[in-house]
């Protein structure tokens, strides 16, 4: 199975009077997230769908993501930050083809290490594609890693 996984775009500082699943991407992250968007649009991306946690800034990643490529999306509240790998199995056996996972840090780390065994940086907005062979530790290969920064640079050159 091929899995990519993606960290929501730059949101907003939390504060004490807003809870975190309600902080939004900055403009910097909506405009960042646009161009990657853009990007992967031209790759004609494997994915059937996207997926999101239920947290304004992965959905707002998704929508943009899903807006570009003329997929369906899908919100489940498993993928919140926390989520294990098990629970991302969980999330993932309702899909007919592979989505793209939209969610957070540190469950994204912790995932790719616990298939892959590497330790990757997974700053707002980096994309990982993993080839799963078994839902276990150590069961994936870890594939490409694309940081923000390289998806949008390619986005502004389209």
């Amino acid at each position: 199975m091929q899995l990519y996984l993606m960290r929501h775009g730059n949101a907003e500082a939390g504060t004490r009077h807003r809870p975190d699943a309600e902080r939004a991407l900055t403009p910097e992250g909506h405009a960042l997230v646009k161009q990657q968007a853009r990007a992967i649009a031209q790759t004609h991306p494997p994915w059937g769908s996207v997926v999101s946690s239920t947290y304004l800034r992965a959905q707002q990643t998704r929508d943009l993501m899903a807006r570009a490529v003329g997929l369906k999306t899908y919100q489940d509240a498993v993928l919140r930050p926390g989520c294990s790998l098990d629970d991302l199995e969980e999330v993932l056996c309702g899909f007919e083809a592979p989505p793209l996972v939209v969610f957070h840090q540190p469950s994204i780390g912790q995932i790719v290490y616990e298939l892959t065994g590497g330790r990757v940086a997974v700053s707002p907005g980096t994309l990982i594609h993993i080839d799963v062979i078994q839902w276990r530790k150590n069961g994936g290969m870890l594939a490409a890693v694309y940081p923000p920064a390289v998806l949008a640079a390619f986005g502004s050159a389209l």
